[in-house]
Parts: C-alpha cells; structure tokens; sequence
C-alpha cells in the first residue's frame, strides 16, 4: 500500500539514523532551549527529523552502501569452519 516506500526506506537507512541521530541531536539542542512555544517546538522536533532522516539516507548512499557492496565484491569464501557438530562426530569416531 501507501506506506510500503516510506517504510521500506527508513529500514534501509535505520542503522545510520541510529548511528547519527545524536550527533543530529547535539546540533538542535541549541534550538530547543530557546523557546518553550509549542509551535517552535513542534517545527524543530520535525526539522530535527527530517535532517535526521536526511543526513542518514545520504550516509546510506555513499558510505554504507558502497562499503557493503565492497565487502560482499573483496570477501572470499574461505575454507569451511567445522561446526561443533563436526568436531563431536569426528572425536566419536
């Protein structure tokens, strides 16, 4: 429905969200304690999410995404590790 986009990208971006909403926080502090007005109030908590989402979809794109696309393109598949499993068939053998 109307809701899968939206949804679908802010689970996209949620772990970078996570990891800069408090540094998007630390810039709005500033404009918290100036007003104690509910409008004011209620536009820079708004603003502070939408740079919030903002700054993280774009952290997303550049530096996330492409990060994991090298990852997966430079990791090797390895010898396989034995699982515990493994290891007790062989010792019972």
């Amino acid at each position: 429905g109307i809701f899968n986009k939206p949804v679908s990208f802010i689970s996209k971006v949620s772990y970078s969200i996570y990891l800069l909403h408090s540094l998007v926080s630390f810039l709005f502090v500033k404009h918290l304690l100036i007003s104690d007005h509910p409008l004011y109030m209620i536009f820079i908590w708004v603003l502070f999410i939408t740079v919030s989402i903002l700054i993280s979809a774009y952290s997303f794109k550049y530096i996330e995404h492409p990060m994991t696309e090298m990852r997966e393109r430079f990791d090797r598949p390895g010898p396989k590790k034995m699982s515990d499993q493994d290891k007790v068939s062989i010792s019972t053998s």
